[in-house]
């Protein structure tokens, strides 16, 4: 089986984007491996504060719940597959990794919003915890 990504997932998951892996004419996905994925996309979107949790609520806004779905499937054939191969161990990057990949982008689309509503709020960092 061919290495057809630069993440070193082999082809034929049949989650990725126009990932058809066409023989002949036939589509020829892996279906058990992309129903059990679906499956557990399911399960990861109904968890609290984490990632594909996070991705799946950006996505479905945007593209619908189906297509979430399949695009937290595909996140978790990303991420799993690097782990097995290499036995690393699992690094959740949390709920609010959106929000604070971009902060200042975050920041200032929510204050153009309260500004739009008729609202000025002046914003001011809280002082972080002192150890």
């Amino acid at each position: 089986m061919g290495e057809g990504r630069a993440s070193g997932v082999p082809w034929g998951d049949g989650l990725g984007k126009g990932d058809f892996g066409r023989l002949e004419g036939k589509i020829s996905s892996n279906r058990p491996l992309r129903a059990i994925l679906t499956k557990r996309a399911r399960a990861a979107v109904r968890t609290k504060d984490t990632y594909l949790s996070a991705l799946s609520q950006r996505l479905a806004a945007r593209h619908g719940k189906k297509r979430a779905i399949i695009a937290v499937a595909h996140a978790i054939m990303v991420s799993v597959f690097p782990m097995l191969s290499r036995n690393a161990p699992y690094h959740e990057l949390g709920g609010n990794y959106f929000d604070e990949r971009r902060r200042h982008d975050t920041v200032d689309r929510l204050t153009s919003r309260i500004e739009h509503l008729g609202y000025r709020v002046p914003l001011e960092p809280l002082p972080t915890a002192a150890a």
